[in-house]
Parts: structure tokens; sequence; C-alpha cells
């Protein structure tokens, strides 16, 4: 080529480019600087071109081949592909790094794409005061949306086979029911259609059919049990196994700490604060069965190993620590008052009424014979010679002729 030294191609043009030292390109990147000797942003080579700095593009542009960034920028690519390439890739898979903004919307494209995997789940999603939307068919069917207090749900929430959680530990297996509350139900692996609603409620069941607890630590040291129901905060707190291969089944506890200290038995029933309370020193040892209580503190004073007692009324019952069967009490006033019915239910069957009875209509007196410890003022009918009887404290009277 000859030389153009000294001399113009043009009055427009009055110098050249020239490549690397020898104005050759080879298969290296060489810089082009200008006639002056200057250097410039432009690189090439035999079969590449590289701009160093910023390449900007004033209209358009075709690439038919690879796009890459140069050697210089390969630790800011961030392995766009996952494959340790600068390289984009427009199939497969591309792994970003560091945070990633977006001025617009991300939209898959079609139904068969997931947010995250079961491998690879995100840590923690965070949406604004918009809202989730569910949509089948390309409408929306349901809505979650919520604000600074209020979490709202535009459709029902529906629990098929599965349970109804919400707050609960670690508990598994627990088909069929329904849990809500902190430390609620927390060791349960074999309890199905079971309610516990409250702070520790039957939080150390483990094996149970049907047990309904609601309320603070009800039924908090229930093991093994089926069919109770304990309402009210402490209802049934103690209620357990104590006494070895017992289960506690069918007791019913309403109202706060009734039941609370009796710890094994079965087909009890409490309505009403502390009703059926119980011993809190004694209560491993006592087991309570077919007991009835109504009204507050009723029965609260049995004690040890009692069944088939009948408390009606406020405070009714024994004033002091008792182990008892088979008595009924009527009443309603202070600890230890006088009962209005007192009654034992077994053996020689009686029956004192602490008030004036007046009775409308007959009185029939069954025949018998004379009884053996009578109290002054006992009147039978006797079932040897037929007349009336009473006794005067001394001795059996003929009352009629």
């Amino acid at each position: 080529m000859a030389s153009l030294t000294g001399n113009l191609i043009s009055s427009t043009y009055q110098s050249v480019l020239k490549i690397g030292t020898n104005n050759t390109a080879s298969a290296n990147l060489n810089n082009v600087t200008d006639g002056a000797g200057n250097t410039t942003s432009l690189y090439v080579a035999a079969a590449a071109t590289a701009v160093s700095g910023t390449f900007a593009v004033l209209g358009s542009m075709t690439v038919s081949g690879i796009l890459a960034a140069t050697a210089s920028y390969a630790a800011n690519a961030n392995l766009l592909d996952g494959l340790d390439s600068t390289v984009f890739a427009t199939t497969g898979s591309n792994t970003l790094k560091g945070n990633q903004i977006v001025s617009g919307s991300i939209i898959p494209g079609g139904l068969a794409y997931d947010l995250g995997s079961l491998q690879n789940p995100w840590k923690e999603i965070y949406v604004s005061t918009g809202s989730v939307n569910f949509t089948q068919n390309g409408v929306v069917v349901s809505t979650l949306n919520a604000t600074a207090d209020s979490f709202n749900v535009s459709s029902n929430i529906t629990v098929g086979d599965g349970g109804f959680e919400i707050g609960r530990g670690k508990g598994v297996n627990v088909d069929t029911s329904v849990i809500l509350g902190a430390q609620t139900m927390t060791l349960a692996t074999g309890t199905a259609y079971s309610i516990g609603i409250g702070y520790q409620t039957m939080n150390k069941l483990v094996n149970g059919v049907s047990n309904i607890a609601i309320g603070q630590s009800a039924g908090a040291n229930l093991v093994n049990g089926n069919y109770n129901v304990l309402v009210g905060n402490l209802a049934g707190r103690y209620l357990s196994e104590q006494i070895a291969g017992i289960i506690p089944t069918d007791n019913t506890y309403v109202g706060s700490a009734a039941g609370a200290n009796h710890t094994t038995g079965s087909q009890n029933a409490g309505f009403g604060a502390y009703a059926l309370y119980g011993n809190v020193a004694t209560r491993t040892t006592n087991k309570l069965d077919n007991n009835t209580a109504i009204g507050r503190a009723a029965g609260n004073k049995i004690d040890g190993v009692s069944a088939n007692n009948i408390y009606i009324g406020a405070f009714s019952g024994p004033s002091t620590f008792t182990q008892e069967s088979y008595k009924l009490y009527v009443g309603n006033g202070d600890v230890g008052a006088q009962p209005f019915m007192y009654g034992n239910m077994t053996g020689s069957r009686s029956l004192d009424i602490n008030a004036v009875l007046t009775v409308s209509g007959s009185v029939t007196l069954t025949p018998q014979g004379a009884p053996s410890t009578p109290a002054s003022g006992t009147i039978y009918f006797s079932s040897a010679d037929t007349h009336f009887y009473g006794w005067n404290g001394s001795s059996w009277k003929q009352l009629d002729n």
C-alpha cells in the first residue's frame, strides 16, 4: 500500500485511522487510533469488534451472533445463564445475583410456571396494601388483602379432610380437628374430631377423640381422653390419666376452673365457676365418676374417690373436703350453710328437708317394720298390724285407734 504521509485524501477527511502498531486486523483486539495518534474506544480484530466505555445505539441494531460483555466487565455480569458465562440465555434458565429492580410487571408465559419450588422456596414475600388474587379460567375467584388492622378474605374458608389450625405448635396428624391458639394441642399425634381454642388448651393431648376445650389452659394436662367438653379458663385443667389405665371420658365442665383439680374419672358434669373444683393437695390420687354439680362452687369440696353425687345450687355440698358417694344436696347459700335438702341415695335411703313441708293432696306411707334407729318424731305405718306409730324419743306410740 502506498504511503499517505503528508497527503490529504480530501479537504474534509484529513487523517486516517490506525489499528494497533502494524495497521493490520489480527486475531486479537487492537485499539483504533486516529491519524494524530489519539486512542479511541473502538477495538477491532479480524473477526470481532469491541467498544470500551459507553456503547450507544441511535438507531436499530441487529445482532446475528452472541452478544457478550468484554472481559473487563465479566465480574459484574453475574452469571446470566448460570454457566459461568456472561451470555444471557434466551432458552433454559438464568441465575441472577444481587437485587433485581423491575420497573414493570413480571408476567409468566402461561399457567405452567411457579414462583419458587419445593427445594428452593422464597424466604419472605412482601405485599403492599394491594391484594393477592386467586383466579380460575381468567376470573378472580377469591381475594386476600390486608390493612394495618385487618386481614380480609373475599370468600369462605373451607377445610376439607384435614384440620384447621392457627397459632399451634408442633403437633401433627390432627385430622378433622380445629386448633386455635398459641401452644394449643402441641403434642397431638393421634387426635381426631377435637376442638381446642385458647392459650395452652389441651397442649399435652396425645391421643383422643371428640374432645372440646375452650379457654386458657382448659384441659391443659389431658394426655389421653375421649368425649370430654371443657369450657372456661382452667376448666378441667388437671384432668388426666393419673391412675393407670383409667382414661377420662364423657366429662363436661363448663365455667371458670370447673373441675380444675380432679384428675381422673368419667361421666362427671359440673356447670358453674369452680363447680366440682376439688382439692389441690390430693388431685393426683382422686377419682370422680357420675357426679353432677350445678351452680357456682357446687360440689367444690368433694375429694378422694367419690361417685354418684348430686349438688344443686351455689356452694351446695360439704363444707370441708370430703370423700362421699350417693349424696344429694340442694341449696343456695354460703359455704357450710345447712342445705335446703339433703339425701342419701343408697342403702337405707333418706331425704332431709330443712323447711316446713306443705302437701296439697295425700301422703302415702309405705307399710314397713319399725325403723331400727329412729329419730324423735319419726312416723311409720306398720306392715304387721296396719297401725300408725310415732317415736317419742324413748318408745313407739300408736297414733290411731
